[in-house]
């Protein structure tokens, strides 16, 4: 399990899963539909799992980037390859 900052600030949570989603919205102003990708947690709250937004992403390569950057985060850390990374990871804006 590893302590993810979301991406608004809002939320920091201890998650044990990460996952990325696609979702379309559609622009109100033109009907455009445009992909976007979210990426989300599970945690568990008293012996109950819920998810929580983490990020959201234009492209789903960033989105994959970004997983990839946790990946490489959490391997660190759990090699001691970087004593002065804190213990949290806080996602980026873009």
């Amino acid at each position: 399990m590893m302590w993810i900052r979301s991406q608004n600030n809002k939320m920091l949570t201890r998650v044990s899963l990460i996952w990325i989603r696609k979702v379309i919205s559609l622009s109100q102003e033109n009907n455009q539909s445009k992909d976007k990708y979210i990426i989300y947690g599970l945690f568990n709250t008293n012996g109950t799992n819920d998810t929580t937004y983490l990020g959201e992403y234009d492209t789903e390569e960033r989105a994959i980037q970004v997983l990839d950057e946790i990946q490489t985060y959490i391997q660190d850390i759990a090699r001691g390859l970087d004593k002065r990374k804190p213990m949290v990871y806080k996602m980026p804006n873009k």
